[in-house]
């Protein structure tokens, strides 16, 4: 509502038609997004009724008679469950029905992040080339951003850990301890005579490692609803981080040097987070950030290859126990 009232503000009440008409294409271009975000909710809106009505009619189907609590329950979850699965069909499935891993032979002579860069890219053309949409509109600007790179195909993802027999290639995710991991990194091969990693302090030498083939392979994953959490509150919550950094995107909407001359939607934001959070809940994927792409997407598709990782720690309840076993 209230990017609603600033838009209306700008145009000085008048409608996108007359504003075309005027010449204020920005604020055309700006209503338009309002009104496919509008549209958008309510298609989420009438999706999860739909559910909802599904998942009561089976739960009075059933011939037992649950407490009212335990029913309740069972009803969110196959709710939730009916939502998810039905978001995963129309997303992810297809991807990972078309991005196959590298095969063992073309792993020494192919890049597993230029080759995963590449399929995504294709389906990518594909959304655009067809007539009718492929996928929801948030994960067509999933594909756009992943294969445009904006980052997440930055070499510090693969950082290398000295370590005797065997090296480890230690798969470090934004929002996840990267930092740690690369101060880590830049510690523990402090004497190797390798080439130089970004992030480390001059006269520190960290190989950049593009092959796996040879080494040991790590990852820590970070349940992915804290992980986004963590990176609205580090990457918008702190004015400068986001205005300085950049990372708090779209940044036509949530810096406000973007705004200038305009009522300010950030500031008005921060006097309430958890009407801040939404907004970003809302928007943050017209503009996909290193910091909040899904961990699968991270190191050549980690979801490809995660099996064949030595080790996966998680950072939650058990961390400090998958850092020692480590």
């Amino acid at each position: 509502n209230k990017a609603y009232a600033i838009f209306f503000h700008r145009t000085h009440n008048q409608n996108p038609f007359q504003a075309l008409v005027m010449g204020r294409r920005r604020d055309v271009v700006y209503g338009c997004l309002l009104l496919g975000l509008f549209l958008n909710m309510a298609i989420i809106k009438l999706t999860w009724q739909s559910a909802a009505i599904q998942a009561a009619s089976l739960s009075s189907s059933s011939s037992s008679v649950a407490p009212s609590t335990t029913r309740k329950k069972k009803l969110n979850e196959h709710l939730a469950q009916t939502i998810i699965g039905q978001a995963y069909k129309n997303s992810y499935q297809f991807l990972e029905d078309t991005c196959s891993p590298l095969k063992e032979e073309e792993g020494s002579t192919i890049d597993p992040r230029e080759h995963f860069r590449n399929c995504l890219n294709h389906l990518h053309k594909s959304a655009n080339a067809n007539q009718t949409a492929l996928f929801p509109w948030w994960f067509e600007t999933l594909l756009r951003d992943a294969a445009s790179g904006n980052g997440i195909y930055g070499g510090w993802h693969n950082r290398y850990l000295h370590a005797k027999p065997t090296p480890v290639i230690h798969c470090s995710i934004e929002k996840a301890a990267s930092s740690e991991w690369r101060d880590l990194s830049c510690r523990i091969t402090i004497n190797s005579t390798e080439g130089i990693s970004s992030g480390c302090k001059p006269g520190v030498k960290v190989p950049r490692v593009m092959k796996t083939r040879d080494f040991h392979r790590s990852v820590f994953l970070r349940d992915p609803l804290e992980r986004f959490l963590s990176g609205f509150m580090d990457k918008c919550i702190h004015d400068a981080n986001r205005l300085f950094e950049n990372h708090c995107e779209p940044n036509n909407i949530y810096n406000s040097d973007a705004l200038s001359g305009v009522e300010n939607l950030v500031e008005e934001l921060q006097t309430n987070h958890r009407a801040y959070f939404d907004a970003y809940v809302d928007s943050f994927a017209l503009k996909w950030n290193v910091h909040f792409f899904p961990q699968s997407f991270y190191c050549g598709g980690l979801y490809q290859y995660l099996p064949k990782y030595d080790f996966v720690g998680h950072m939650g309840e058990s961390f400090q126990a998958d850092l020692l076993t480590f």
